[in-house]
């Protein structure tokens, strides 16, 4: 990990090179059904509290019913950065022993010390943010 104190915050940098389409790592958290947004903005649950105050979102949609959430049990992809113009991680659901995951695959070349970036899209964003 690496504090880019120049805008973004915490940023997570490879250590070894990886070709195109090598599974880099994968995203680990709580693995839960997915909240309802009432139930996610209402005041007081620690998710909204979290987002809201923090500006701090590691909710994760695996499936439209399941999620992970990252912000108390995790490992460094958590610290993985958004790009919308130069990402080179893709993530993708895939199934292990019936559960789905998050596994982040190189989408190009990416050299040993370069930042690991992929695109969170749109629905992270909250809307008139971006």
């Amino acid at each position: 990990m690496k504090d880019y104190s120049w805008g973004p915050g915490w940023g997570l940098e490879i250590l070894e090179s990886a070709k195109p389409k090598e599974l880099v790592s994968v995203y680990l958290g709580d693995s839960m059904n997915a909240l309802p947004d009432i139930t996610f903005r209402k005041e007081g649950e620690w998710r909204y509290m979290i987002a809201t105050y923090l500006h701090r979102n590691y909710m994760f949609s695996m499936t439209k019913d399941r999620e992970i959430d990252s912000s108390r049990a995790a490992n460094e992809t958590r610290f993985i950065n958004h790009s919308s113009d130069a990402p080179n991680l893709s993530a993708e659901v895939r199934w292990v022993c019936g559960e789905p995951r998050i596994a982040f695959f190189a989408s190009r070349y990416i050299k040993a010390g370069e930042e690991l970036l992929f695109d969170y899209g749109p629905k992270f964003w909250p809307k008139g943010s971006g």
